[in-house]
């Protein structure tokens, strides 16, 4: 079983939830949550799927992302270690204007790059 899957049923115990109290704070299916702590999750698991499971857990998101191993080669070690995360987390904060600054969130969140600038600049457009 992956240590995600451990993490993930460890976590949602001693929050005293069970697997459909998770479910419902979630907003993921019972079963789906059945087959991820049980590491039968298929080809893996998204990274909003984890990031739903650590918020509804009020777990470290970053650290799931880890876990789950769905964060890019070149990026684990960067999330392995707490004060790493922490450092990821103060970056993420902040909005510097540099080239490329989408791209290293979207990529640091698993997330589509394309949709996330064009959702940055939507949001953008609407405030000014």
């Amino acid at each position: 079983m992956s240590a995600f899957a451990n993490r993930l049923r460890t976590d949602r115990e001693n929050a005293g939830l069970t697997v459909r109290q998770l479910a419902d704070l979630s907003d993921i299916s019972f079963s789906y949550i059945t087959k991820i702590e049980k590491g039968r999750a298929g080809s893996g698991v998204s990274p909003e799927i984890v990031s739903a499971l650590a918020n509804a857990l009020g777990c470290d998101e970053l650290e799931y992302l880890h876990l789950s191993d769905v964060v890019p080669a070149p990026l684990k070690g960067l999330l392995a270690d707490a004060r790493s995360r922490s450092f990821v987390r103060a970056l993420l904060g902040t909005r510097p204007k540099f080239a490329g600054w989408e791209r290293l969130e979207a990529v640091l969140a698993g997330t589509d790059v394309e949709s996330s600038v064009s959702n940055r600049k939507s949001r953008r457009q609407s405030v000014a």
